[in-house]
């Protein structure tokens, strides 16, 4: 029988490289990324291997199939995100980020949508306002 200690830090290494292969395969090579949860209308500001920037999320659809119903098509999330990098002399600038997708550059960095909570349920609809966006901030 294992130690149950051992078996414990087994556990959490085998978790934290997971988290890592996942995190690496949603960054440009070479780039570190951040990883951010915004709300709507949630402003966070974001420090990208030296581009600081701040974030809000101005809109979020999610039009996943729910999983209490059977459907055609596994649909997508998206979040409009506006991008204002805090160097003078730069301006404001709008993403929108797909559910799967392809990440986006804007003012400097790289944004990519990795997770949408909660998921959707056709009998338990949820506010936009409780919806979650998870997005990687890289920069460019």
């Amino acid at each position: 029988m294992l130690n149950p200690i051992l078996t414990a830090v087994a556990a959490v290494a085998a978790a934290a490289f997971a988290a890592v292969a996942v995190a690496d395969a949603a960054t440009p090579p070479g780039q570190a990324a951040t990883t951010v949860q915004l709300r709507l209308n949630q402003e966070v500001t974001v420090n990208s291997r030296g581009s600081r920037v701040k974030l809000r999320m101005t809109r979020i659809n999610d039009s996943r199939c729910p999983s209490d119903v059977v459907c055609i098509r596994a649909g997508e999330a998206t979040a409009t995100i506006t991008v204002t990098p805090l160097a003078r002399g730069r301006s404001a600038s709008t993403a929108t980020v797909q559910l799967p997708g392809q990440p986006q550059r804007v003012s400097g960095v790289t944004l990519r949508l990795t997770a949408v909570q909660p998921y959707p349920k056709a009998s338990r609809p949820t506010p936009p306002q409780q919806i979650v966006a998870t997005v990687s901030v890289a920069k460019n």
